[in-house]
């Protein structure tokens, strides 16, 4: 596991959104340590959004991703 994170993209199903697995002290995008093999993990938050969060606009979903 690492201790950093991967810095790829997985949903955050309690804030509706992609977020960074990384540490949450990095920045605003980081989610936290994701869980390994429990999340899926993303090169993208689009790609991520595309999957998980189908119901929210893409354009949303990554801009939310973005800020």
């Amino acid at each position: 596991m690492n201790e950093q994170g991967s810095g790829l993209w997985y949903v955050d199903y309690q804030t509706n959104q992609c977020v960074v697995d990384c540490d949450e002290s990095n920045g605003p995008l980081c989610g936290g340590i994701a869980i390994p093999l429990s999340e899926d993990l993303y090169e993208d938050p689009k790609s991520c959004c595309e999957d998980h969060l189908g119901w929210i606009h893409s354009d949303f979903c990554k801009v939310s991703a973005m800020v």
